[in-house]
């Protein structure tokens, strides 16, 4: 399938991420009509390092709720899961959040997920007054937490709560109150929560072997999102000021009370950038003095430097506690989106916030069971599906039929940070922002983790110079490509370092990260090219090749009648075919190639299409919402028809067409939702299948397809009306798109 990108109406070549790369470009000049690849020079500043934990990097984590207590049942699945998650050879992740659950009235079958149903450990009040406790539940999530103590004993535990037991809240309920903005834990029960959490963590540290290091007994508190009887998961509001200095006196109190003088007391968890600045000042003083730590989750607000300098002037350490994201980035990144969605999220956290932490929500969020039974009665697992270039929280499946765990390339993309950045390291400054730079006081050992997010290769030096000293190599490791037969943790280069600095292409929709510690690995040698999928017949285009040994390459292609090729990699299609593409190491002989597919699209023409030749399935919330199907010739990438499931649009073209193009934009933020297929109709009654989606679109951007790409048969017919219908499964089944292209062939 070819699928040609497109940024506002204007072509962009998409870059080919099925080859292997390594170290220096030799077609990073380039002549004729094709601009050189950017360069980008990156100053390093080791002066600029963060305040936190006196500059010493605590770590990469995730919650342990809700997929340890979803996965920790079964032995294979938690094996599975130290292995791939905590230990070296795997992310290595440093610290685990343990949500110690307040539990639910056993009577509530309310919320719906597999997950999110946690179990408290007491039960409620003996005749005394004392809390009575079960200490059989929550086995799955124990069993997790020291499996991923054994397989990192340095393994970091916070305990949280997202409730207090159901038996000491206002509404009866684990879930919240109603209203969700008012206090859910009673006004006499402050006490008795805390106590609960001191014995919690007592009990966890003599009887299971597990230390609670710090504690944080509010999570997202200032919020009405936490609402009784609600299908999602526990939650507690907490007032701003008095009600959260309260739950944090308390818990210290309580914590001490218990001989837990060492274990901090961290908040307030808010959800919101700005909430977490603006609550820290209006806590209490007793409770600022309480309070050991800042954690703060990044969901929303923008505020990160406000954030951090509340905590300097606090004299608290930060962590960044809590985020993740069904998002995708890059340009018609294919596999790569949802991770360099998640690369850039770190980037922005980091650099901004300079945390002492990093911590994930689920690492596992997505699960498949056709056991498990909601409680209306479905089997909404049953069917579930892994879809490689989609969106995704977490960064993989968990198939419990299979008793198995899928990952994506955005669980690669994560450790090109987890595996290397390492604690004790010192988060430092740069002249770029896509890039995280650290260094280790001790060793001299530099790290960068380099994110290109773009369709077009980028040439990085990164200047050294502020640093003392410098070792002499660097070692580049990459993601990048399709999950399957792309690049995962690989070592493409080994880069001498000049004059304190050194070079790299950065490849298209790519992350690398460089080790700079003194050693001299050996890094295989291979060569490997990078280039567009397809090419037009009146255009250039750029090929890039990079080789392990940094040699220079002669270029081939398999058919010049159709495209030639310079000594820079330039290539100059001629007519329409395919042609291959190769790169040849004139010091080893090492090869690569690429296919490329020449279009000549230059009859094709635009069929212009006015809102009243739209019809189309009724929006979501009715007629009263302005974003009908007529959005969708409307010429504005950010608008969109807001479709409801199984919705449609029809476009009629006012007379008979040949098809040559389709291009299509998806809803801003729900590029997932573009799953469905292009139908063309003579009379629109009898319909047939043109074209279907097969892959993740690029968001605020056309993508096109062409007619050789179309369903057999179909580039010979004509048609006057074009229909778009959606297909895919949940959520992705609602008709969210935002724009539609119909060009005509003679």
């Amino acid at each position: 399938m070819l699928e040609h990108k497109l940024f506002l109406g204007l072509a962009l070549m998409p870059v080919v991420l099925t080859c292997v790369s390594c170290q220096s470009s030799s077609a990073s000049e380039t002549s004729g009509d094709s601009a050189p690849v950017p360069s980008v020079r990156v100053k390093l500043n080791p002066d600029d390092a963060s305040p936190f934990n006196n500059g010493r990097f605590e770590g990469w984590g995730t919650a342990l709720c809700w997929w340890a207590n979803r996965l920790g049942y079964d032995e294979s699945l938690t094996e599975q899961a130290a292995k791939l998650f905590f230990s070296e050879e795997g992310l290595g992740l440093d610290i685990g959040r343990y949500n110690v659950g307040g539990g639910d009235d056993p009577a509530h079958n309310h919320i719906s997920r597999s997950d999110s149903k946690i179990p408290g450990y007491a039960t409620g009040f003996d005749e005394n007054g004392d809390l009575v406790y079960d200490w059989t539940v929550d086995q799955n999530q124990r069993a997790i937490t020291l499996a991923a103590l054994a397989a990192n004993p340095a393994f970091y535990v916070e305990g949280f709560s997202n409730s207090p037991p159901w038996f000491m809240t206002v509404s009866g309920c684990s879930s919240g109150n109603s209203p969700a903005g008012k206090d859910n834990l009673r006004a006499d029960q402050y006490g008795e929560f805390a106590k609960y959490i001191a014995q919690v963590t007592r009990h966890f540290k003599d009887e299971f072997g597990i230390t609670f290091q710090s504690y944080s007994p509010i999570n997202e508190p200032d919020t009405n999102y936490w609402e009784a009887y609600s299908n999602k998961q526990e939650g507690c509001h907490y007032d701003h000021g008095e009600s959260e200095s309260k739950i944090l006196i308390a818990t210290r109190q309580a914590l001490n009370a218990a001989g837990l003088r060492d274990v901090l007391v961290a908040g307030m968890d808010e959800s919101i950038i700005e909430q977490t600045r603006d609550n820290l000042s209006r806590l209490s003083e007793e409770a600022k003095a309480a309070l050991g730590r800042i954690d703060t989750h990044t969901y929303g607000g923008s505020d990160r430097a406000g954030v951090k300098a509340k905590a300097i002037e606090l004299g608290k350490d930060l962590w960044m506690s809590e985020v993740d994201g069904g998002g995708t980035e890059g340009s018609n990144p294919g596999d790569m989106g949802a991770g360099l969605w998640l690369a850039n999220r770190i980037l922005i956290d980091m650099n901004e916030l300079r945390p002492s932490a990093w911590v994930l929500w689920n690492i596992i969020d997505f699960h498949k069971d056709s056991r498990f039974t909601a409680p209306d009665g479905s089997h909404p697992e049953a069917g579930v599906g892994l879809r490689q270039d989609a969106g995704i929280w977490g960064v993989g499946m968990a198939d419990h039929d299979e008793k198995k765990i899928y990952l994506t390339q955005k669980y690669y993309v994560f450790g090109q940070f987890t595996r290397y950045i390492i604690p004790g390291d010192t988060i430092i400054g740069s002249s770029d922002k896509q890039i995280l730079a650290a260094y280790n006081k001790e060793s001299g050992a530099v790290k960068i983790v380099a994110v290109n997010v773009d369709a077009n290769p980028k040439n990085y030096t990164f200047d050294l110079s502020n640093f003392s000293s410098v070792p002499q190599y660097a070692k580049a490791i990459r993601t990048r490509g399709a999950f399957d037969g792309g690049e995962h943790w690989k070592d493409v280069a080994l880069i001498e370092v000049k004059d304190k600095q050194f070079s790299f292409t950065l490849l298209a929709n790519s992350v690398t990260t460089f080790v700079i510690d003194g050693e001299k690995p050996e890094i295989p040698g291979y060569i490997a090219v990078a280039g567009p999928a397809d090419t037009f017949v009146g255009e250039t285009s750029a090929y890039i090749a990079q080789s392990s040994d940094g040699s220079p390459v002669a270029w081939l292609v398999s058919d010049k009648a159709i495209a030639t090729i310079s000594a820079a990699g330039i290539l100059t299609p001629l007519k329409e075919g395919n042609v291959r593409v190769t790169a040849r190491s004139e010091k080893f002989g090492l090869t690569d190639s690429v296919n490329v597919a020449v279009l000549d699209i230059r009859g094709l023409s635009k069929v212009e299409i006015a809102p009243e030749q739209i019809t189309g399935s009724v929006p979501w919330n009715g007629q009263s919402n302005p974003n009908d199907c007529k959005r969708v010739v409307d010429g504005n990438l950010e608008s969109f028809f807001d479709g409801l499931i199984n919705g449609y649009v029809t476009l009629d073209l006012g007379g008979a067409y040949k098809i040559g193009a389709l291009k299509y934009a998806p809803r801003p933020g729900f590029e997932y939702r573009v799953t469905g297929s292009f139908y063309g109709s003579a009379d629109g009654i009898d319909w047939e299948a043109i074209y279907t989606v097969s892959s993740t679109p690029a968001s605020k951007a056309l993508t096109a397809v062409y007619s050789r790409d179309f369903a057999e048969g179909v580039a010979e017919k004509t048609y006057r009306y074009i229909k778009y219908a959606t297909n895919g499964e949940g959520d992705s089944r609602n008709c969210n798109i935002a724009e539609i292209e119909v060009w005509q062939r003679k």
